[in-house]
């Protein structure tokens, strides 16, 4: 097509009635020639939204390698000390990864040969990012950032045999999911209800609804302060590994970059 047609059918688009009210802005730009193919509101100002995610994948194909830094340790075998170095990663026991190349060093480390771990960090994270809607705080694609992410830093409510149920089942003992316990969370016997988050824990109430209940996902409140205990809590059950690990500074890495940023440019 030439760029005249390609023009006229984005016209055409912009002229729907749907987008009548709506904020649109569109610029196609010749990298060789230097001008502009198409300009539509192209200097007004749009919330970025998945377009940075492009920035963020150039920027982790740059600087990351070719697999992702699941943790960088230190280990002294004379002191018999283990100093852990978090890096970030989202994917441990993430449900998109089947992987989790991280947890049987740990499990070696932190329980056969019961060293207990020092975690060092440098500086600190917001819990949200700038411009991040704080409403938003229950909504299963805002999960707290942190620097030891588990199980994506959510919990995923589901229902069996009338109870309700949570992953991981950690938090099953935690008295913080609802007023006195889990089991005191009371639920209309139809099972038409959905589930609400308070703003400050991760405390549920149900609430009657014209629909059934189905899973729900929620971000886990205060995920920075929980997760290490969640972590040991999960390598504790874990079976024993036969690993020799070096003694000093090393990194494990986790899943290919490639395969990660292919999951978050499609979301």
């Amino acid at each position: 097509l030439t760029v005249n047609a390609n023009a006229t059918v984005i016209d055409s688009f912009l002229a729907l009635p749907d987008l009548a009210q709506a904020h649109v802005g569109i610029a196609v730009y010749d990298m060789e020639d230097k001008h502009y193919l198409y300009n539509y509101q192209a200097t007004k100002n749009f919330i970025p939204a998945s377009t940075t995610k492009l920035l963020t994948a150039y920027a982790a194909m740059r600087f990351l390698g070719d697999s992702i830094p699941a943790m960088r340790y230190e280990l002294d075998s004379a002191l018999q000390q283990l100093t852990l170095y978090p890096t970030g990663d989202p994917t441990l026991l993430h449900s998109d990864f089947s992987n989790h190349r991280l947890l049987p060093y740990l499990q070696h480390l932190i329980v056969q040969k019961k060293l207990n771990p020092v975690f060092k960090h440098q500086g600190s994270i917001e819990k949200y990012g700038m411009g991040w809607a704080w409403d938003d705080f229950d909504a299963d694609y805002m999960p707290e950032r942190s620097l030891i992410p588990i199980y994506g830093n959510t919990l995923r409510w589901s229902l069996s045999g009338g109870a309700l149920q949570i992953q991981p089942k950690y938090w099953m003992q935690k008295h913080e999911v609802g007023t006195k316990g889990l089991h005191e969370i009371k639920l209309p016997n139809d099972s038409m209800f959905y589930l609400q988050r308070s703003a400050n824990a991760n405390s549920v109430v149900a609430v009657p609804s014209n629909r059934k209940f189905s899973t729900i996902v929620f971000p886990v409140f205060d995920a920075a302060n929980n997760n290490s205990w969640l972590l040991y809590d999960t390598v504790r059950n874990l079976k024993s590994s036969a690993l020799n690990l070096p003694v000093g500074k090393h990194t494990i890495h986790s899943v290919p970059t490639d395969t990660l940023l292919k999951l978050c440019m499609y979301r």
